[in-house]
């Protein structure tokens, strides 16, 4: 059965890591747009795969700070790195960064990035200091809009959730997407975080 919970329900949110700890892909809402959550784990993007159906890309990494960013990064040692961390986290900025060589394949992308936000959410720190890291990306079947509403999801995502995570009072624009791989980086999706707020530091 899908529980329904709210994210400033800290008791819930126990439930809800477990839950994600045992495999389950739960969707809420967030600072950013409507998400979907699993594990960082194999078992974890294949579920994200089948519910979005598709499998031909990784998933963005939710860690709680820049610390944690620094264990799947030797970006953020970075000048550059760390100057954007410091400016733009925790908030709606996702990162794709080359990740550390030792990493899971299944957490990188076939170029050796790895895309990382730190999110500006209390309810989603609250769960990253239980499960340090998730698996995060938009509460959609692959190429369909994004809901606006948990109550506009998909029925067939809907039905592959154990836990619906937040209110109903509509979804936030998008993270900006910049990314780091090459020199000079480059913004792939301008959300929330403006170019022109980014360029001093591009």
């Amino acid at each position: 059965m899908i529980q329904r919970v709210d994210w400033n329900d800290f008791i819930a949110l126990e439930d809800v890591a477990k839950a994600l700890q045992a495999g389950d892909v739960v969707a809420g809402s967030s600072d950013t747009v409507l998400g979907l959550l699993a594990a960082v784990t194999f078992e974890g993007k294949q579920k994200l795969d089948q519910v979005k159906k598709r499998n031909d890309m990784p998933y963005l990494v939710l860690v709680a700070s820049v610390d944690e960013a620094k264990k799947l990064s030797p970006f953020f040692q970075t000048q550059k790195g760390a100057q954007l961390a410091d400016a733009f986290w925790p908030g709606p900025l996702t990162l794709i960064v080359p990740a550390r060589k030792d990493l899971p394949e299944y957490m990188k992308s076939k170029t050796g990035g790895i895309a990382i936000r730190v999110p500006d959410h209390a309810g989603l720190q609250q769960l990253l200091s239980k499960v340090e890291t998730l698996f995060s990306t938009s509460a959609n079947l692959s190429g369909q809009p994004v809901p606006q509403h948990l109550s506009d999801l998909d029925p067939s995502i809907e039905a592959q959730m154990s836990y619906l995570i937040g209110d109903d009072k509509g979804a936030i624009v998008a993270s900006t997407i910049v990314d780091c791989t090459q020199e000079p980086p480059h913004i792939i999706r301008e959300g929330i975080v403006s170019k022109n707020r980014l360029e001093a530091y591009l």
